[in-house]
């Protein structure tokens, strides 16, 4: 009995120093990534500004096994394997930035965006920065996952732009 005691004791102390550290730890995740392409800025905003043109270089779309709804120009939905239905929507629209909201079962997981740049000196280059925020709830397990997919999330970024790059200066 006494030995169960102090294991219970340990285990809420360490608990606590846990859930201690991760009140200290942020409650959202924001990851950025830019690109140089050289192609003129209406280009890129206007791809950037149709969904449908995502699936020709975004990962998230070119799942062959799944079948993509395009409701307009500015939403697709899925269902995944986990029977979740996910969707990206573009909110907000403009010449030099647009903001997506990725949900699942009609709840926000993501927020992204774009920014698109010209370039001052040549007009020929556009700059394309990408950003995805997560909010973390309080639970000191999702504050310690924020730490490790920030990492995911920067590789996904930077392979997704190489991909939008290749599209972008393929199809001028």
């Amino acid at each position: 009995m006494r030995l169960i005691k102090q294991i219970l004791i340990g285990f809420i102390g360490i608990s606590l120093i846990i859930f201690i550290i991760s009140l200290f730890l942020p409650s959202h995740v924001r990851v950025s990534k830019s690109i140089l392409l050289s192609v003129h800025k209406d280009s890129v905003a206007n791809s950037l500004a149709k969904i449908q043109s995502w699936q020709s270089w975004n990962p998230l779309l070119q799942d062959k096994t799944m079948k993509y709804y395009f409701e307009g120009d500015n939403r697709v939905s899925w269902k995944a394997p986990d029977n979740k239905i996910n969707a990206i929507t573009l909110q907000r629209v403009s010449a030099d930035s647009i903001i997506a909201v990725i949900t699942t079962n009609d709840r926000q997981a993501f927020q992204s965006g774009f920014n698109v740049v010209e370039n001052t000196d040549d007009t020929s280059l556009t700059k394309v920065d990408w950003w995805i925020m997560e909010n973390l709830k309080w639970y000191p397990w999702e504050k310690f996952y924020g730490l490790f997919s920030e990492s995911l999330k920067e590789t996904y970024l930077e392979n997704s732009l190489k991909s939008f790059k290749l599209y972008m200066e393929d199809k001028k």
